[in-house]
C-alpha cells in the first residue's frame, strides 16, 4: 500500500509540474520571440563549449576505465556519463545566460526562474524522499545520485539567471 501511495504522489506531482510549466510557457499571440544575430552567434559558441565539455567528460572516464582496472569508474559510471550530459547543458546555459543570449528580449526571466526552481524541487524530492541509500557514496552509485546531480546543475543555472538579472537591473538604474 505504501508503494502505491508513493507512486500516486509521484504521478500527481508530475502532472502538476507539467501543467504548471505548460501554463508558464504559454505566450501571447501578438508577441514574437526571436534572437538577434549577436545572440545566435553567442549561442553557437555556448553550444560548442557545452558539447566539448560533454565529450571530454565522457572521453576521460572512458579512457581511464579502459586503462585502469579499478572499481571506482564502474561503480559510478551511470552518474559519470549521464552527469556529463547535464554538465554540458549547464556550461551552455551559463555561457548563454552570462552573455545575454539565453532569453529573447520579450521573454520574462521570472517565468524561467520558476521553471528552474520547479526542476530543482522535483529532483531534490526524487533524490532525498525515502532514500534507499545511507551514505553519500551509496547516493552517487544509485539512480538518486543522478537526481542530486541534476538538482546541483540546475542550481548553478538558477544562480547564473539571478546574478544576470541583478547585473542588468544595476545597469538599467
Amino acid at each position: 500500500m505504501d508503494k502505491l501511495m508513493s507512486w500516486a504522489a509521484g504521478v500527481i506531482t508530475g502532472v502538476v509540474f507539467v501543467f504548471a510549466i505548460a501554463l508558464l510557457s504559454c505566450r501571447s499571440r501578438h508577441q514574437t520571440d526571436s534572437y538577434d544575430e549577436r545572440q545566435i552567434a553567442v549561442r553557437g559558441t555556448a553550444y560548442k563549449a557545452g558539447f566539448l565539455t560533454m565529450v571530454l567528460c565522457n572521453l576521460i572516464p572512458g579512457i581511464l576505465m579502459a586503462m585502469l582496472d579499478t572499481g571506482f569508474f564502474r561503480k559510478y559510471e551511470m552518474v559519470l556519463f549521464i552527469g556529463s550530459a547535464f554538465l554540458g547543458l549547464t556550461v551552455f546555459a551559463v555561457i548563454a545566460i552570462w552573455k545575454g543570449a539565453y532569453l529573447t528580449a520579450h521573454q520574462n526571466p521570472v517565468k524561467n526562474l520558476i521553471i528552474v526552481i520547479m526542476v530543482i524541487s522535483a529532483n531534490v524530492l526524487a533524490a532525498f524522499y525515502k532514500p534507499d541509500w545511507e551514505t553519500p557514496e551509496e547516493l552517487f552509485s544509485s539512480v538518486h545520485g543522478i537526481n542530486a546531480l541534476i538538482a546541483v546543475f540546475f542550481l548553478i543555472i538558477l544562480a547564473a539567471l539571478v546574478l544576470k538579472m541583478i547585473q542588468e537591473r544595476r545597469e538599467n538604474v
